[in-house]
């Protein structure tokens, strides 16, 4: 977490190796979604937990602040003048549990790019 990867993305939710240990083992700065028999136990916080070998870490995600960066090019301002912008911004995930099962992190970049670069440009369009 928090490295750039070779291709220039930073990792938010790793998927763990199957594993089959009593001893489960979650660092710090992730939340682990832990599963017995392929169903759903809830959110782990980092720490060392003893439990029977059919319970397994599905997902740790990550609970440090992502940063995030976009571009907007050839944006118009009310006076019809074009300019590009850049921004920054740090995401922070909430609950993990949702962010996994529902947007997903491969979602996670167009969902941002969609919403973050029209509001940006709505904002943009106001200024004369």
């Amino acid at each position: 977490f928090g490295t750039k990867t070779d291709y220039g993305g930073t990792p938010i939710v790793l998927i763990p190796t199957t594993q089959h240990k009593i001893r489960m083992k979650i660092p710090i700065g992730t939340k682990a979604i832990v599963s017995r028999r392929g169903a759903s136990v809830g959110l782990y916080e980092p720490g060392a937990y003893f439990r029977p070998a059919f319970y397994r870490i599905d997902y740790l995600v990550t609970t440090h602040h992502i940063p995030y960066h976009f571009s907007v090019n050839a944006c118009p301002t009310k006076d019809n003048v074009l300019i590009s912008l850049g921004v920054d911004f740090l995401l922070h995930i909430e609950d993990a549990e949702t962010f996994v099962y529902s947007i997903g992190p491969e979602n996670m970049e167009e969902l941002l790019r969609a919403t973050q670069a029209e509001t940006v440009r709505g904002l943009v369009r106001g200024l004369t």
